[in-house]
């Protein structure tokens, strides 16, 4: 099942347009100005409508046309869309070198967007230092809606920032970033591979947080206590769960085994299922054999600094009926097929796992997807019952789980929810117990890289 993000009915993507005046007017502004985007066929139509006129020029990747438009009139624009993005960024300015910015408006919450007469953006306050940290660290930044070349720490008005940055041998990202009135710190990785058929990864930054849950409705006992880790190996970790076409690749070129098998679910793009530890401990081997390069699970702490991404929350997005645009976890297309379940109001289109690929998704805040559901993972950690005694600095808390843990039982520990999930499930901090034999068939992994510079 491949279900594609649409603009209301239709494949959705992200079009990143700048709105610029070429010439100077004479007339003063009057009037309300509004942009109505439309949703037709394969392309974006703009209409719109103004007191003056004046100049307009569609600029993205190529020069898309020009047009001066006279009170009244309407102009239909085609914009071929471009990549996967889905913000509109728009600038208009003024015969009076004012501007108006509608910058990052996002038109896969809401493709139907109207802009009416004044300025939808506050009033800029005081500039403020923006950095933007990038891995690898010696990537290009470029803040596209401004004139000054971007150095660390340059100073800038509240708004919105389009930024593109841009490595050899990386996939190039933009992002549109939120400025606000205190000094703004970010974080790009820049997507790589490291073989053709080797999984995609981003790197993380080093880094502190808090680990685990302190008390409250959505902390189960074993999320605790809460204690504070340091990230100090430098890592990339998989952009997605390692999938069956990956997993299908290492048997080929002999470095797994078993045939992994799909509940009749399907493979290609999908996340593999019903792995062991010893498969994936195998699948990371057989990585580093190919590349020369160390590849391994995630410890229990590295994936939850990663599925945290920076924020204190045990979500990265704001709201349980925001789950869909994030994750694939059990919601109302889940309950169609599952009936009794307790699920998300809302319909991500899939009832059981769901393609790494699929742009339906939004990545975390550090371009990773599927970090809170879809399936569950494999780590490296033995399992404890709680973080009494759990290490501070990142590392795994034992893989010879025969003489760790303190379960009667041998257990690894999996982390996420999945797509069988609640929306309670679907959170940073849940953990499951789990025999690393055991075959479930919601439970995968991703791996990770060390980088050494």
């Amino acid at each position: 099942m491949f279900r594609k993000r649409t603009f209301g009915w239709r494949q959705c993507r992200r079009v990143a347009v700048g709105l610029a005046l070429l010439g100077a007017l004479a007339a003063e502004v009057a009037g309300a100005v509004s942009f109505t985007l439309d949703n037709q066929s394969d392309v974006v139509i703009l209409r719109v409508e103004a007191s003056p006129d004046y100049a307009l020029q569609w600029s993205g990747e190529d020069l898309l046309g020009s047009a001066v438009l006279g009170p009244g009139n309407q102009r239909r624009f085609d914009v071929a869309a471009q990549g996967d993005h889905c913000v509109f960024d728009i600038r208009v300015h003024w015969s009076d070198s004012s501007a108006r910015s509608w910058m990052g408006r996002d038109l896969c919450e809401d493709p139907r967007v109207v802009f009416d007469g004044g300025d939808p953006d506050p009033a800029p306050g005081p500039a403020q230092p923006l950095t933007v940290r990038t891995g690898p660290p010696d990537a290009l930044i470029q803040i596209m809606n401004i004139s000054p070349r971007y150095q660390p720490g340059i100073e800038l008005p509240s708004g919105s920032y389009r930024v593109r940055v841009t490595a050899p041998g990386f996939d190039s990202v933009e992002r549109t970033l939120r400025h606000g009135d205190e000094p703004t710190s970010v974080w790009i990785g820049l997507p790589f591979r490291d073989c053709p058929i080797c999984p995609k990864m981003v790197e993380i930054p080093t880094g502190r947080y808090t680990m685990g849950t302190g008390e409250g409705p959505d902390r189960d006992r074993d999320e605790g206590p809460a204690h504070l880790v340091a990230i100090q190996a430098t890592i990339a970790v998989g952009v997605h769960e390692v999938s069956f076409e990956e997993w299908d690749a290492c048997r080929r070129d002999g470095g797994c085994q078993r045939h992994l098998a799909d509940n009749g679910r399907g493979r290609g793009e999908l996340p593999v299922v019903n792995a062991t530890v010893s498969d994936a401990r195998r699948y990371a081997g057989w990585l580093k054999e190919r590349t020369g390069r160390t590849y391994r699970l995630l410890s229990e702490a590295e994936w939850e600094y990663a599925a945290r991404a920076g924020r204190p929350s045990i979500r990265h997005w704001a709201g349980v009926e925001n789950q869909c645009a994030y994750e694939n976890g059990a919601d109302g297309t889940a309950r169609q097929e599952y009936s009794d379940w307790t699920v998300a109001d809302c319909n991500d289109g899939f009832v059981h796992a769901a393609p790494g690929t699929d742009e339906h998704f939004r990545p975390n805040p550090w371009g990773l997807y599927h970090m809170l559901g879809n399936v569950s993972e494999w780590t490296e950690d033995c399992w404890h019952s709680s973080y009494v005694g759990a290490p501070n600095d990142g590392s795994p808390w034992g893989s010879d789980c025969e003489s760790h843990g303190d379960d009667d039982e041998i257990k690894h520990v999996a982390r996420s929810g999945s797509w069988a999930s609640t929306p309670r499930g679907v959170r940073a901090s849940i953990r499951f117990p789990y025999d690393p034999a055991e075959a479930r068939n919601d439970v995968g992994f991703r791996v990770a890289v060390q980088i050494t510079r």
